[in-house]
């Protein structure tokens, strides 16, 4: 293949296991939710039997099948100097060519199924595209790494016959920057945050599946009750307590779990000018970044993982995902995700990426009006909240009464509390080349970049930020906004102004 990469080539016969896998998962994500999300679905689930649910599920996997066999047949990529074309489609062809200086990262992906056939996947990812634009399944690896080359991300002086002698396509090359034990990820799935993904997926499936589990637990729990002679409504208190610790419990160590699935392994090298980072167990995931396409760092500390003395970097490309407006998808895929680190690895890790970024800056905080905006609306909506309930009829039980009674003595003081610590953890800060913004409220969040990767300044402004002389500056880089909220006119102008006539001015700004 590597040999006439000029002519059009079609798939392997194994890319049929991927391509069904893919669309599989794809038809579950956009026709389960609307089914099972409605009562109608519900009771047509219900009203059908075992032979019904697997001559229905042996259709869908026959049809599935047959889309992908003749999908497979119809592709056909075609790799060129230039750029690399790929035509594809079954009832409409399409023809989709990218060009190689726009190509932002380029994925090797290699499924667990697929290690035993030395074949991996290919994603090409663009700038323009905002996300995965051309998908090549189940190629040699020699094909892909040529691949990459060509579009100037090549593994640099690893040779192709040392990454077949691994099996999985990729012997190690290039400076170590970090390689955090099983230990280490596991913590990670702990404290980043990722138990509120599981508790979603939980979520989502016990409120489709909650009557039949209620009452299977409810009959359980009256035979066993009736079995040991036991008192239902003082036993099911503490059953009660000890179910929810015990889930609790079990969501943690799912968390865990998944990080170290999904990480396992993880690698992240840097090869002369590109960073090249690999994890992934059930499907291994290679992304190679050149270190002139990482736009912003951004270390990330949830309250677990403040607790621990943890966190985990995550590495900004360029995309397209906003607009002019500001807005912004967060698509993971256009991200570098290092995970598993101490405080010391983080800063250990941004000195290697830029000796600027480990620096302990001289923050600036923005201005006190930030409390009063946010107070004064918070408040001001719970107590349109409280007359509506009122108006309704809803706070006349006596429970009720007190409990807004409560909310209205207690809450004040909670929601200054909440927004002072908000506003106190706001700062900015520029020092050299390097600009920091920092923020959170029971975690942190600290965003690093380079002044010459500033694409665009803008200061916006509000009735209340106009009375009091106030604006917020929002700069922008390739792959989205930054904002400093509540900065005094004068001082964000100077310094919007001093860093453009810099970019201005300045011959070597980075792209």
């Amino acid at each position: 293949m590597a040999d006439g990469q000029d002519r059009w080539q079609t798939l392997s016969a194994w890319a049929v296991m991927p391509i069904a896998i893919r669309t599989f998962t794809g038809t579950l994500r956009q026709y389960l939710p609307a089914l099972v999300g409605v009562s109608a679905g519900i009771a047509v689930i219900e009203g059908l039997g075992l032979r019904d649910l697997l001559l229905l599920g042996g259709g869908l996997l026959l049809a599935i099948l047959l889309y992908t066999l003749v999908w497979r047949r119809r592709f056909r990529f075609r790799v060129e100097s230039s750029g690399m074309r790929v035509r594809q489609g079954i009832f409409q062809r399409r023809e989709l060519r990218v060009q190689w200086s726009r190509v932002r990262n380029v994925d090797i992906r290699q499924p667990f199924y697929l290690r035993p056939l030395r074949l991996v996947g290919l994603v090409v990812e663009t700038v323009g595209a905002g996300g995965e634009e051309l998908v090549v399944d189940a190629i040699q690896y020699q094909a892909a790494e040529a691949i990459r080359e060509k579009a100037g991300l090549s593994r640099g002086q690893a040779s192709d016959d040392e990454g077949q002698e691994e099996g999985q396509g990729h012997a190690p090359a290039g400076d170590l920057l970090h390689q955090p034990s099983n230990g280490a990820l596991f913590v990670h799935g702990l404290v980043s945050g990722q138990l509120w993904l599981v508790l979603a997926a939980m979520g989502g499936i016990f409120g489709t599946f909650n009557r039949p589990i209620m009452n299977a637990l409810e009959d359980r729990w009256e035979r066993i009750t009736a079995a040991m002679d036991l008192d239902p409504d003082g036993w099911f208190v503490a059953s009660a307590i000890v179910g929810g610790l015990s889930l609790v419990m079990l969501l943690f160590v799912l968390s865990g779990l998944i990080s170290m699935i999904r990480f396992h392994g993880f690698e992240l090298r840097r090869e002369g000018g590109q960073l090249r980072a690999r994890h992934g167990l059930l499907e291994t995931r290679e992304r190679s970044l050149e270190g002139r396409k990482l736009h912003a760092i951004t270390l990330i500390q949830s309250p677990l993982a403040l607790w621990f003395g943890r966190c985990h970097l995550i590495g900004h490309q360029a995309s397209s995902a906003w607009d002019a407006s500001g807005s912004s998808s967060e698509l993971s895929d256009g991200k570098i995700v290092i995970p598993g680190l101490s405080l010391d690895g983080g800063r250990a890790i941004l000195a290697a990426l830029d000796p600027g970024y480990a620096t302990r800056p001289q923050w600036h905080g923005v201005d006190d009006q930030f409390r009063s905006f946010w107070f004064q609306r918070v408040w001001l909506l719970f107590l349109a909240v409280v007359a509506v309930l009122v108006w309704l009829g809803l706070a006349e039980p006596p429970a009720a009464a007190m409990a807004l009674v409560f909310a209205l003595l207690v809450l004040p003081f909670l929601l200054h509390w909440l927004v002072h610590r908000r506003w106190r953890k706001w700062g900015w800060a520029e020092q050299s080349d390097c600009f920091f913004i920092q923020s959170g409220l029971f975690g942190y969040k600290l965003e690093i970049f380079n002044i010459r990767r500033i694409q665009q300044l803008r200061l916006q402004d509000s009735p209340f930020k106009r009375r009091h002389g106030l604006v917020d500056l929002a700069v922008f880089l390739a792959d989205g906004p930054r904002t400093i909220p509540f900065r005094p006119l004068a001082s964000a102008s100077t310094q919007a102004n001093r860093i453009l006539y810099r970019l201005e001015s300045s011959p070597d700004q980075l792209l």
